[in-house]
């Protein structure tokens, strides 16, 4: 959902942009019902914020709090003023300010959080970062280092890398690994060289067979497979293409390219 949900954010700007206007229209001409819908909506807002940052009591405790403030000011206002008697159209525009600011001030606070903890991973999220409880848990910091996201690796060995590069020969793939996320950081430490990723992007998807490697492998696409990465699922690391690799390959031990093992089990095939 994670991955998904900033693909959303345009369609949901503009129907936000689009309902604050008819609210607010509907609110100035004073209708029956739809001119409670401004007050009801900068409520479910605030409130909703305050619910989102409380699910983090660590992080900035005071924000939840002062989001809560704006929205019960400016919810306040647009009640009385709704009200009140007409002509009080500038005294709307601050209680409409103020519930702006607080509805922002929680987004706004996220968007900056890269700023001071940048993201290492496959999956970059703004935000305090919960525990692995979910959701109230304790904030952690950014930068997963080896154990990345969602147990995909996110640095990769120097010696590794390197090795491959210089036995690659004519091979259209570098290497091949389980899964997308563990082909990225591959492919940016060695300045955008091909990776097959075998299982897509979690591991998961049945996109290769041992028929199908077997063919790579004898018309020389990919030489070297690596295993053991930290992404599992049904065709991941006790799958039968990790069984035929295990089986058919010759094990390359970390000593001989220089690296340290950590990023998994490297096989050279032939």
């Amino acid at each position: 959902m994670q991955a998904a949900a900033p693909a959303m954010a345009p369609a949901v700007a503009a129907l936000t942009g689009v309902g604050g206007v008819l609210m607010w229209r509907a609110y100035r001409e004073r209708r029956a019902v739809t001119g409670w819908a401004l007050p009801a909506g900068v409520a479910l807002t605030a409130g909703w914020a305050f619910v989102v940052l409380r699910r983090t009591p660590g992080w900035t405790p005071w924000l939840a709090y002062a989001v809560a403030a704006l929205g019960a000011a400016a919810v306040l206002g647009l009640v009385l003023i709704r009200l009140g008697r007409r002509g009080r159209a500038r005294l709307a525009v601050v209680a409409l300010a103020l519930g702006l600011a607080g509805g922002l001030a929680g987004p706004a606070a996220y968007a900056l959080t890269p700023l001071s903890s940048p993201v290492n991973g496959s999956n970059p999220t703004a935000g305090p970062q919960t525990g692995p409880g979910g959701t109230g848990g304790s904030f952690r910091p950014r930068g997963m280092g080896a154990g990345g996201v969602d147990g995909a690796r996110t640095t990769v060995d120097a010696g590794l890398a390197g090795y491959l590069r210089r036995n690659r020969g004519d091979a259209e793939w570098l290497v091949a690994v389980s899964s997308a996320r563990e082909a990225s950081p591959l492919i940016l430490a060695t300045g955008g060289e091909p990776v097959l990723a075998m299982g897509g992007f979690t591991g998961s998807d049945p996109a290769m067979t041992v028929a199908k490697l077997q063919r790579y492998v004898a018309a020389g696409r990919v030489k070297y497979v690596v295993l053991g990465g930290g992404v599992g699922g049904p065709r991941g690391q006790d799958g039968e293409v990790a069984t035929w690799v295990r089986s058919h390959g010759a094990e390359v031990p970390a000593p001989e390219y220089g690296g340290t093992g950590t990023g998994g089990t490297l096989y050279r095939l032939s």
